[in-house]
């Protein structure tokens, strides 16, 4: 676990696991019955979901106007929309690509696995219904990996 927080925390990856334990043990009803492969996934989504989380806290208590206090640095903002995003994936690959998507995937990626929106929240800032969320979300997911795999980043 501390491996794959160091992966993608680097020097925080000790604040998040710790975190994430946290938050999984407040949940242990949801995760108690998984066999091994499936704990494993519930917890490489669980450390992805608590590093977004920080990400958004260190960004609420980031402040652009006004200069931080004398000797204290401005908080990291966190992951960017690249990393965040689809985090099975290949950050650097999704990197590349992220360009070339349409703005309505870019969007509609973001709000699910940035902002960590549920499907009606998405429809209703989308203006659509939640059940063309969940079909908007797995052709932007397919367009992205596609996209990957014609550059060669993905096997």
């Amino acid at each position: 676990m501390l491996q794959l927080a160091r992966r993608q925390a680097g020097p925080e990856a000790e604040d998040l696991v710790q975190q994430t334990l946290l938050w999984m043990a407040e949940r242990q009803k949801d995760w108690a019955g998984l066999d091994e492969t499936g704990l494993a996934a519930y917890l490489a989504a669980a450390l992805g979901g608590q590093w977004a989380v920080m990400g958004r806290q260190r960004r609420k208590e980031q402040s652009w106007l006004v200069p931080p206090p004398e000797g204290r640095e401005l908080a990291d903002p966190g992951p960017s929309l690249e990393e965040a995003a689809l985090r099975r994936l290949d950050y650097q690959a999704l990197a590349r690509v992220w360009p070339r998507l349409p703005e309505e995937d870019r969007l509609a990626l973001e709000a699910k696995y940035i902002l960590q929106l549920d499907d009606r929240e998405i429809a209703r800032r989308l203006g659509v219904k939640p059940a063309s969320v969940r079909m908007r979300l797995t052709r932007a997911r397919r367009r992205a990996l596609k996209e990957m795999e014609k550059e060669g980043s993905v096997p």
